[in-house]
């Protein structure tokens, strides 16, 4: 991921939440709404989020570590678990 796609993706979520903090701050949202927006964002958001960020990017050989590291912290934890 290039720099200026990094810095675009958290400035989005830092905007994100900063919209959902003034909505709070003002009222427009009660404490009770979190709920069922972060059921929203968890189940609708965050695939979307997900499938758009792996369908652009580039498989290179170089992923497999990422992917062999994800799987042994998997396993670490499913067995201190």
């Amino acid at each position: 991921m290039s720099p200026a796609a990094l810095a675009t993706t958290i400035l989005t979520f830092t905007g994100i939440v900063g919209v959902g903090a003034l909505l709070r701050w003002t009222k427009i949202v009660r404490a009770q709404d979190a709920k069922p927006i972060n059921t929203l964002i968890i189940y609708v958001g965050l695939p979307a989020f997900i499938f758009s960020a792996v369908h652009s990017a580039t498989l290179r050989a170089d992923l497999w570590g990422v992917v062999a590291i994800a799987w042994a912290v998997f396993v670490v934890m499913a067995l201190l678990g």
